[in-house]
């Protein structure tokens, strides 16, 4: 897997600014694993890990606040492909470093997060099995591939109901009554993040070729800039 890891670094961020702080290189992919710390400003600091891709920037872990004097952290879930960066943005109060952990590796692995940047109204198809393949679904943080896989959402604009249709067959679209297969229901609000378990029983799941992981937003729109959703898949 030629991988190795790797802890970068920020120079104390500036209130409200986006500041890049990892960027895989050509020819690799990063798993993301989180942003650490210590806040040693003298004031509570507030904070979120955003994934910068096509130049735009968009949230991909829940904003957390840490007190003077405590650790900080900040889970991240995601890996990022080559030329992605992994960003942080501090709030009001800011100039607290951090340094975000990755594990850097080949490309041509067959390890990544596919997907989709402002998913609008109705059902949209984050991941398709390729012909020929099979796949799992899997937690980066926990490192297992029978963890409960989790799909991730940010949204940016307006609140919304979402839904994850699991593991539907080739050929197949999943809605409400109707070739409907495991589901996750959630509220999905204005500036939150959401992490959503897709069901696998507590032994994990396997995926065949052409079986599709969907994200159907069922209520609202989320087309909102910066809004995005994403799962994790290893292939074989």
């Amino acid at each position: 897997m030629s991988g190795k890891y790797i802890s970068a670094t920020t120079s104390k961020p500036v209130a409200s600014t986006f500041q890049d702080v990892y960027t895989a290189p050509a020819g690799r992919r990063a798993a993301v694993l989180g942003f650490s710390g210590f806040n040693t400003t003298g004031v509570s600091v507030n904070y979120q890990a955003a994934l910068k891709t096509g130049g735009s920037y968009y949230m991909v872990a829940a904003s957390s606040t840490t007190s003077n004097n405590q650790p900080a952290s900040n889970v991240v879930n995601i890996v990022l492909e080559p030329g992605e960066s992994i960003a942080i943005l501090e709030g009001t109060n800011a100039g607290m470093d951090l340094r975000v952990n990755v594990i850097e590796f080949d490309a041509n692995v067959a390890f990544y997060s596919p997907k989709v940047l402002n998913p609008g109204l109705g059902t949209t198809t984050v991941y398709t099995v390729p012909a020929g393949k099979t796949a799992a679904l899997t937690n980066i943080v926990s490192f297992s591939i029978f963890a409960t896989g989790i799909m991730a959402t940010w949204n940016a604009s307006g609140s919304a109901t979402v839904r994850i249709n699991y593991k539907v067959p080739p050929d197949q679209i999943a809605t409400v009554g109707l070739n409907q297969m495991s589901i996750t229901n959630g509220g999905a609000n204005a500036a939150t993040f959401n992490g959503f378990g897709v069901p696998n029983n507590g032994t994990g799941d396997f995926l065949n070729a052409g079986d599709k992981i969907q994200f159907a937003d069922t209520t609202t729109d989320l087309t909102g800039t910066g809004s995005i959703t994403w799962i994790n898949v290893v292939e074989r």
